[in-house]
């Protein structure tokens, strides 16, 4: 399992990144809210959660472990996946999405 990734920005956009580690780049989906805070990096860490599907392996990147922690109970919720979830956390800050789940806000 990868944990977390520390490299050089090799690409980014609003939906993935490209980070070069050890000569190797890693395809790592974001969120808006992690594209924020690394769009005006050269390097950067991301912690990481490898999602496996059949043969189907994708890397999920996060600025926090914060909204990783978010991102793990999200798609431990019945019909949501990881696209869904990573759709949510574009739209709400972790502490915003925290807020509207305490206050039962749909």
């Amino acid at each position: 399992m990868i944990v977390h990734l520390t490299g050089k920005l090799f690409h980014k956009s609003p939906t993935y990144a490209v980070i070069e580690v050890g000569g190797l780049g890693y395809d790592v989906k974001i969120s808006l809210h992690t594209f924020s805070a690394i769009k005006t990096l050269e390097t950067c860490q991301l912690f990481t959660h490898q999602y496996i599907k059949g043969d189907v392996h994708t890397l999920y990147g996060f600025a926090s472990m914060e909204e990783k922690n978010w991102f793990l109970h999200l798609i431990n919720v019945n019909s949501v996946g990881p696209r869904t979830a990573m759709t949510i956390l574009s739209s709400l800050s972790p502490l915003e999405l925290g807020q509207t789940i305490i206050n039962n806000q749909v």
